[in-house]
């Protein structure tokens, strides 16, 4: 499958893929796919009553696939299930502080899935600015979980702290250059905001007001060559600008 999708993709490596690891550990049970539907864990195909949708509240494509990782995967070690209860009952007292949490948690976009385009070499605009605003709330929901006392729930600070130190500037650039209202493809223009480039802003100034810069510099030009009379003009034929007088070819 990976060879497959290198070829494909006309690539020799993928960053973002993760080594392959055993699904039968000792730390988790593993469920067969028969099992799960037995026991109407996931959907499946009789659209049955099921655990995952009946708790699955999560604000994040993240939050939904981990959470159904869960239940195909419980837990077998006493140690993590009571480390992993006193994080969901630390969250049920705070209700006000994970529902602000929640808040947080509603500004991240599908990570998995963008780095998956953005190493694949497939992102557009608005994936990149959803990556940018996706890190930037992040940073915010670490310092919001560092408050809270249970292991797992600071062990989550933690690692989001460590994100939010290595790509706060990443963040930053995209938020701080980059349109929230980007369009799909780069080549529609409009990605960019004022002042993310001194170039660009001024090839977006000739852009849009370029009647108004022919103006101008036909004025310094008459005024350079002395001949008053001396017209610039645009050629949509070449999409060239020429000078010449009254009746000349």
């Amino acid at each position: 499958l990976v060879q497959y999708t290198l070829k494909a993709l006309h690539r020799t490596r993928l960053e973002h893929l993760q080594p392959p690891r055993s699904l039968q550990g000792q730390e988790r049970m593993g469920l067969g796919a028969r099992t799960a539907q037995h026991l109407d864990l996931v959907p499946g195909a009789d659209g049955n009553p099921n655990l995952f949708s009946w708790m699955n509240s999560a604000a994040t494509a993240l939050g939904s696939r981990c959470l159904r990782q869960w239940i195909l995967e419980p837990l077998t070690h006493p140690i993590q299930i009571l480390s992993r209860q006193a994080s969901v009952r630390e969250l049920a007292v705070e209700f006000e502080r994970a529902g602000r949490m929640r808040l947080c948690l509603g500004q991240v976009y599908d990570l998995d899935r963008l780095l998956g385009r953005l190493t694949a070499g497939l992102a557009n605009p608005r994936d990149t600015w959803a990556l940018g605003q996706s890190l930037a709330a992040a940073a915010d929901l670490g310092k919001s979980l560092a408050r809270f006392q249970s292991a797992g729930l600071k062990q989550a600070a933690a690692a989001l702290e460590q994100v939010a130190s290595n790509l706060a500037r990443v963040a930053e650039r995209i938020i701080g250059t980059q349109r929230a209202e980007a369009p799909f493809t780069a080549r529609e223009g409009g990605v960019f905001l004022h002042g993310a480039s001194t170039e660009l802003d001024r090839l977006l100034d000739l852009a849009e007001n370029g009647s108004r810069w022919l103006v101008e510099l036909e004025t310094r030009d008459r005024a350079a060559t002395g001949i008053p009379s001396l017209k610039v003009r645009y050629n949509r034929v070449f999409g060239s600008m020429d000078a010449r007088q009254p009746g000349e070819l």
